[in-house]
């Protein structure tokens, strides 16, 4: 994300309050756009369309929600060796490459995915009209999902964050419009179906703006043989990370929750909704991060290698040391943004899952930031162990609050949060003191 970041980096100096909004809605679209996207539809909808009988809301945002849950609970691992692989042709300057990588990708995904949403729609039997629609909508849904992950990881190359931007809010809107024209006529189905065609305008968008960049051009595929053992612990990383997001979620829906019936779905509103309210707060931190965070350390960590190659030691020495004043500058000061923002809805709402998920959330963006600053510097390994932390015990924890304690939800993910970053800040800091002997001897 380094590239757009310095490009909205430069918007935003302009000053103005014109420049200012287009960084905040790029930053947001960039680093969130699907998960945005599905938040701010079920939001709209919520408002502005009748589901009163002509369908069930519930049964709708039951499998917007599993499909977005489960394209990462099962892709995520993945899509960090794909990035790893596509971040190597991009520094090679073979972006034409990558492109060709991305869009050769999408089809096995496309594939797999088809097969593994094909069990789960059979499943369902509600009872609604037009089932087949709703079924075949969930499926392309699932598919477009993965395939929208894929395709977002190039589009932060290409720096058109007006266009982007311009894609997300075509989709959007098509969505919306879809929504509004089927719900009547077909139903939950037809809502479900105009939610997943914008998705597909999005993809399709996103495609054809990266290609009018670069000419798609056939890969040369990875031939050595040990290329996803070599980065195990980045697959594990990813992996444990986003399953350490969603476990205690999924232990409260199958504990605790509402079945939807006729599906396999479960809800649980008491922290379903806290969760996906207090993650939009995450956006302003995340946005701080591409454009402040991440270009920080990117130019300070560039320096440090620099000198490493170049210089003597005590020039490597006072690279070292400003790479490290600038890490923990860039974390106080996102933290101190994520710290106002969470307080502040923290002190205006009287629930207490919400209070405890706002403060969850604030350590969940920390720990992002650590485990990118660990990718940078190639610290597969500590990452792993940070994320398998945070999993496991966001994992025993939640069991421990369904079973023996009365903890309130969004405990679980409080605590798990918070000790991984702890973790990942002491690797982290312990990596950057030795930095020169690690890279040294690595290379």
């Amino acid at each position: 994300m380094a590239g757009i970041g310095f490009e909205l980096r430069r918007v935003v100096s302009k000053g103005g309050v014109s420049a200012f909004m287009q960084t905040a809605m790029s930053g947001a679209m960039i680093v969130a756009g699907p998960w945005l996207l599905s938040i701010l539809t079920i939001s709209i909808i919520q408002k502005l369309v009748d589901f009163s009988g002509n369908g069930s809301l519930e049964l709708f945002m039951g499998a917007v929600i599993y499909c977005y849950a489960f394209s990462l609970f099962i892709f995520g691992g993945v899509h960090y060796l794909f990035t790893r692989r596509m971040s190597d042709l991009i520094y090679e300057k073979q972006e034409r490459q990558a492109l060709g990588y991305v869009l050769l990708i999408m089809l096995p995904v496309a594939g797999v995915s088809a097969v593994i949403a094909l069990p789960a729609v059979l499943s369902i039997d509600t009872g609604i009209e037009h089932l087949l629609l709703f079924k075949i909508s969930a499926a392309v849904l699932f598919m477009t999902v993965n395939c929208l992950w894929l395709i977002m990881l190039f589009v932060s190359v290409l720096k058109w964050y007006i266009k982007i931007l311009v894609v997300y809010t075509a989709g959007l809107a098509s969505s919306l419009v879809l929504i509004k024209l089927l719900i009547q006529p077909y139903g939950t189905a037809g809502a479900l179906a105009g939610f997943t065609a914008g998705h597909i305008v999005i993809v399709l968008l996103l495609v054809l703006l990266s290609a009018s960049a670069y000419k798609p051009q056939k890969p040369e595929l990875e031939k050595r043989s040990g290329f996803v053992y070599k980065y195990r612990y980045l697959l594990g990383a990813g992996l444990f990370y986003y399953w350490g997001i969603w476990a205690d979620k999924l232990i409260f829906w199958f504990t605790k929750g509402t079945a939807i019936e006729g599906t396999f779905f479960r809800m649980f509103a008491e922290y379903d909704i806290p969760v996906y309210l207090a993650n939009l707060t995450m956006i302003p931190g995340l946005i701080f991060f591409v454009v402040y965070s991440e270009t920080d350390f990117y130019i300070a960590l560039k320096h440090f290698l620099h000198r490493l190659i170049n210089s003597h030691y005590p020039d490597i020495n006072r690279a070292k040391l400003k790479l490290k004043k600038t890490t923990v500058q860039s974390l106080k000061e996102q933290s101190l943004l994520q710290a106002v923002t969470a307080g502040f809805f923290i002190i205006i709402t009287d629930n207490p899952v919400m209070q405890i998920t706002l403060a969850a959330v604030f350590s969940h963006l920390l720990l992002l930031t650590l485990l990118n600053y660990l990718y940078y510097i190639e610290q597969y390994r500590h990452a792993y162990y940070s994320s398998l932390l945070f999993f496991t015990s966001n994992a025993v924890i939640a069991v421990i609050q369904v079973f023996v304690t009365a903890f309130p939800p969004g405990t679980a993910y409080l605590i798990s949060a918070s000790a991984a970053s702890l973790l990942a800040m002491k690797l982290l800091f312990n990596d950057l003191r030795i930095a020169d002997r690690y890279i040294l001897t690595k290379t």
